[in-house]
């Protein structure tokens, strides 16, 4: 016997209809991608700007002049970029709610005892699981367990909230660095709210893994702020919280010590602050202290490690191909990345080290989890769990537009292309997203293994009959001791 995957009709929204004549006008006129298509906009719209610049100015002065007065009276950027905000992050929240996991799954069953049975204590902040010291995640998770009876719903949408309060953080340092709200201030929703990063807002256990972004565009907001004691504070409580996320926290409280270091040196400090810089690189080690290692890691060909490098990257935008094209996106990143090291030391001017440290903590990323995952495959690149940590590096580039591409019309000419490229890899994410999904029968699986379970009860049989795994080896986490554990307490799958 067999239990059958009920699949639910889906009735299409308007975004639904609108990506699907996307797709479809690609397919005729751009059968090779869409890429081609959206360089071919850029192409048409760069070429009559620039036409228009050089042999039009008469007339483009007179249409301008004509357009300015039209939009002053029926176009409003800051309700636009707002209404954006909303409509992108209901799209995400919406997607949440359709496609969240409703019951634990993989990695989840091994903390089961920790959320239900382990008193709040130090010894379960520092709590490990493989590499990653999960503390702060763990914190929050067994909260809002005792809240909702551990309710997955709940846990997803709180990934939405972490992420909503990132890209808040995010439009409150570009307004620092450029008042007020303009319409390329749609890139930052674009990139906070991009479906492509479906392994981590459809997951409860990824809390852990999504604070430290949340952590990070904190931190930044706060390295603008003016010294004091209050603002040193929260900088070494945002480190030490992050560096007990995720490994990739640890990322954090490294730049945090480097940003006292630099401010020492900039503004002619006071030697006392030093200790701030101190206390920064005591957090980063303290994460290290009584750590149990993982197996050793493999080795693999340099030559493997910059392909995964740069796969990873081309991935936020589901380019899976090995051309010339693949190599193009790392090395505008990376060259923005030495340019902007070149201009802060050259501006020496404290209030701009967020754009240097927006850089740095995407390339430590990237060179760590390369380090970590290459050795495994190539295809280790394409989670869509990476993608979340992908979203400093692009929003750094916006920053870099802004601040170091003075000349008007080709801070236009960029920002426009920037945003032609990330509204592509918003909407072929949404494809991306739901196609991964519904193949790997994420949700599906497990409403349907939760149904059965409840029947059954019996792990074994429910896999047999569903043709779903919920945790790779029953017998190394005590699955079925543990289920009764969430019977007993009315728990998860058994929440009344």
């Amino acid at each position: 016997m067999r239990l059958e995957l009920s699949v639910q009709p889906y009735r299409l929204s308007g975004l639904d209809i609108f990506y699907q004549l996307f797709h479809k006008i690609n397919n005729v006129v751009f059968p090779f991608g869409y890429f081609f298509l959206l360089a071919f906009l850029a192409t048409l719209g760069v070429s009559g700007y620039l036409i228009s610049e050089s042999y039009y100015s008469d007339i483009k002065k007179r249409t301008t002049s004509l357009l300015q007065r039209v939009l002053k009276k029926t176009l409003h950027v800051p309700l636009l970029v707002y209404a954006c905000y909303v409509m992108l992050g209901g799209v995400m929240f919406r997607f949440i709610h359709q496609y969240g996991f409703t019951m634990l799954f993989w990695d989840q069953w091994d903390i089961v005892n920790e959320v239900v049975n382990e008193p709040w204590s130090w010894d379960l902040f520092r709590h490990t699981h493989n590499e990653h010291r999960i503390g702060t995640g763990l914190f929050t998770i067994k909260a809002l367990a005792h809240l909702s009876h551990w309710s997955n719903r709940l846990e997803t949408f709180f990934i939405g909230l972490l992420l909503l309060a990132s890209s808040y953080y995010a439009l409150r340092i570009k307004q620092k660095f450029r008042s007020g709200v303009q319409f390329s201030d749609v890139i930052i929703p674009l990139l906070f709210f991009n479906i492509n990063q479906w392994g981590n807002i459809t997951w409860g256990f990824q809390i852990a893994f999504v604070y430290p972004i949340f952590f990070l565009f904190f931190a930044l907001y706060l390295f603008m702020q003016p010294p004091s004691f209050k603002r040193n504070i929260l900088l070494l409580s945002s480190a030490f919280l992050s560096a007990h996320a995720s490994f990739h926290g640890i990322f954090l409280a490294m730049l945090v010590g480097l940003f006292f270091a630099v401010e020492i040196y900039f503004r002619k400090t006071s030697i006392k602050n030093s200790a701030w810089a101190l206390l920064s690189g005591a957090v980063a080690v303290l994460y290290f202290l009584n750590l149990q290692r993982s197996a050793a890691l493999d080795s693999a060909p340099l030559s493997h490690y910059l392909k995964y490098s740069v796969f990873l990257i081309n991935n936020f935008f589901n380019y899976r191909q090995d051309t010339f094209l693949t190599y193009l996106g790392p090395v505008i990143l990376l060259t923005t990345l030495a340019y902007s090291v070149y201009w802060f030391m050259s501006k020496k001017d404290i209030r701009y080290f967020p754009l240097l440290a927006i850089y740095v903590f995407s390339l430590l990323f990237i060179v760590a989890t390369a380090f970590g995952r290459a050795p495994l495959g190539l295809q280790q690149a394409y989670s869509s769990r990476y993608n979340t940590f992908l979203i400093p590096l692009f929003i750094g580039l916006y920053f870099f537009i802004l601040l170091i591409v003075s000349q008007p019309r080709w801070q236009k000419i960029a920002l426009s292309l920037l945003l032609i490229v990330l509204v592509g890899a918003y909407l072929n994410g949404i494809k991306m997203a739901r196609y991964e999904l519904n193949l790997y029968s994420f949700k599906k699986g497990t409403d349907a293994w939760q149904t059965c379970y409840k029947i059954q009860h019996d792990a074994r049989r429910c896999e047999e009959m569903t043709g779903f795994k919920i945790y790779p080896q029953f017998e190394n986490t005590n699955l079925e001791e543990k289920l009764r554990l969430l019977q007993e307490k009315e728990l998860n799958l058994f929440r009344p």
